[in-house]
């Protein structure tokens, strides 16, 4: 895992857990959100503090985006990861993990009928987010994922463990619920992309960007 964060590649995992030391029923991780049966978070990378090895994720089950960004201790977090499984996300190129790892497939975000709902294409062909994609549900299914997205700041990192994750959710269409509107005004004007990834439990994973604040871009 820590080879993968180092090139470059989201790393997502499948936990459960709880914040109650007296909850004998989930393993306990210390700084956790609350009680989960299950739902993916994504590894941004490792550090070492006064000896103690943590790992930092982006959580989803925090009550917001400005609290998602973790450090759990390795071990709890090692009895948490539900089933040892991570998602790699590698491109299509030659030179990926192998057929064990979860593809990257480039694909376009595309404005819909309703407001802040986008379409997922790639090509010609639309995908639909499964209805309970981001859901709490247990156990995790093959419908189960993630629905996360960053925000550029014009500057080049090498990895992706810099970057502060969003979380959005699916619509009863089979969409992606956007409110671009909202984020450009948060720019103020300023030009940025916004990197959309869909995380699947099995199967392809997509990732999209769009131009905000580009005079070009009328989404």
């Amino acid at each position: 895992m820590k080879r993968e964060i180092k090139a470059g590649y989201p790393v997502a995992v499948s936990v459960r857990y709880t914040n109650d030391p007296s909850n004998t029923h989930e393993p306990y991780v210390e700084g956790a959100p609350g009680t989960t049966p299950g739902h993916l978070i994504l590894v941004r990378g490792f550090e070492t503090m006064n000896g103690q090895d943590y790992v930092i994720v982006n959580d989803s089950f925090a009550p917001s985006d400005d609290t998602a960004v973790r450090k759990y201790k390795v071990d709890q977090f090692q009895k948490a990861w539900a089933n040892g499984v991570a998602y790699l996300v590698h491109s299509k190129e030659k030179g990926g993990a192998g057929d064990s790892a979860a593809k990257r497939i480039h694909a376009d975000l595309r404005p819909t009928s309703s407001e802040h709902e986008y379409a997922l294409y790639v090509g010609k062909k639309k995908i639909d987010i499964p209805a309970n994609f981001t859901a709490d549900v247990r156990p995790l299914t093959e419908e189960s994922g993630t629905l996360a997205y960053t925000i550029s700041d014009g500057k080049k990192y090498d990895t992706d463990a810099h970057k502060k994750f969003y979380y959005t959710h699916e619509t009863s269409d089979g969409n992606i619920a956007l409110d671009l509107s909202q984020l450009k005004a948060n720019l103020r004007g300023k030009n940025a992309a916004l990197t959309l990834y869909v995380l699947s439990t099995t199967g392809d994973n997509y990732v999209a960007t769009l131009e905000l604040n580009r005079k070009h871009n009328r989404h």
